[in-house]
């Protein structure tokens, strides 16, 4: 007898006064298992099939051990997906005694079944095969929380960059409306003092002055669209009077960048609901971006406005080099810019402004062919616009 401590290695453990029963306690332990078992000899011919692997393969067990190893194999393939793919899986393990090795199985069902196979060798007692071991457990469930798990955790950790990426925009948005703010309040009271000034000097002189005063008034309207960006009031607005309200400002900047204006504005226009102040906003960082590409060579800028199935929409078309469909997908980005010097917030707050006022905000562009950017918002029913143009 063996030392207590001393460890034993057996194959199996039974008790002795159940020895006479082994053959029925194997038996119930191959019925009870969640498992699907096979073995089969060295010849392929089946030996064991329990109730499990009938039940996985819709095959009676009996007939599995009773039929040729042929006809069991092809029963088999007609219920997998990938049969080929079946059979790799068993001429190798037939061809090395010793092969141990597990794979993936889908059977043709609705919805997918999905079986672990696995198999390894049956060793006597001096380790030489003589028998198969072939054994196949329905994971389908664990895929599928695996699957759905895998779901929610991509989903997570979008929401989490997202989030990392607003809160750093966020920030940096802060600091520049920081900065904005207190440069617009200096502009501001440079521009009052002017005014004052303006109004004492004869008329003859006082003209070259307002096209400075107004190009200062253009560069506030720009640096006060960084300050205060959460704030969006709601009244009805007229789209052609916002235009009309700003059109000195941007024909002020359009004669200094020698770029033509051009409207084309559908009377009768709807409202929408809006903040007039940013709509202004809106209209000048579109038009300064225009102005902007075209500084080098001239050209013509037109604003289009017109009504389609409850919807406003506003283009704004240049004729300048037009933006590389590489660019394109990053214009709205905050800090994204391509020219020296600039801020890369111009086309970011356009974005954000048609958002707030729940519309959209496109571009459609080709190198050498200019660039239109269009507005959609939607409108107020029964408000017509019968201003512009007086």
């Amino acid at each position: 007898m063996a030392h207590p401590d001393e460890v034993v290695y057996e194959d199996i453990a039974l008790h002795p006064l159940y020895r006479h029963r082994e053959q029925a306690l194997l038996h119930a332990l191959l019925q009870s298992i969640d498992y699907g078992v096979l073995v089969s000899g060295l010849d392929r011919q089946d030996i064991v099939a329990n109730r499990r692997l009938g039940e996985l393969f819709s095959i009676p067990p009996r007939l599995v051990v009773e039929s040729d190893p042929d006809t069991v194999r092809a029963w088999a393939r007609s219920r997998v997906r990938h049969p080929a793919q079946f059979e790799a899986m068993i001429q190798r393990a037939y061809a090395d005694p010793y092969f141990t090795g597990e794979d993936e199985v889908e059977l043709r069902e609705t919805p997918p079944r999905i079986l672990r196979r696995f198999t390894a060798p049956v060793l006597d007692a001096q380790g030489k095969p003589i028998a198969r071991l072939w054994t196949f457990l329905d994971i389908s469930e664990m895929k599928r929380l695996q699957a759905q798990v895998r779901r929610r955790l991509h989903k997570t950790t979008q929401i989490l960059q997202e989030t990392r990426r607003r809160l750093l925009e966020a920030e940096k948005l802060r600091v520049v409306g920081t900065l904005s703010a207190s440069v617009a309040h200096d502009i501001r009271n440079i521009l009052s003092t002017m005014r004052m000034e303006i109004e004492q000097l004869p008329s003859e002189s006082a003209a070259a002055l307002i096209e400075q005063f107004h190009r200062f008034e253009v560069l506030a309207q720009r640096l006060l669209a960084m300050t205060h960006a959460d704030r969006c009031y709601r009244e009805p607005v007229l789209l052609n009077d916002r235009i009309r309200h700003v059109a000195p400002l941007l024909s002020a900047q359009a004669d200094s960048c020698n770029v033509s204006l051009c409207y084309e504005l559908e009377e009768g226009l709807p409202a929408f609901w809006g903040d007039p102040v940013q709509i202004d906003r809106l209209l000048i960082n579109l038009c300064l971006n225009a102005f902007q590409a075209m500084a080098s060579t001239g050209g013509t800028l037109t604003l289009r406005t017109y009504s389609k199935g409850g919807k406003l929409y506003l283009e704004v078309r240049d004729t300048g080099p037009g933006i590389a469909s590489e660019i394109k997908k990053q214009i709205f980005m905050p800090f994204f810019t391509t020219r020296s010097g600039g801020t890369g917030l111009g086309l970011y707050n356009c974005k954000r402004i048609v958002g707030e006022h729940k519309g959209r905000i496109t571009v459609r562009s080709r190198p050498g062919k200019g660039a239109c950017f269009v507005v959609m918002l939607p409108a107020i029913e029964g408000e017509n616009d019968q201003s512009f143009g007086g």
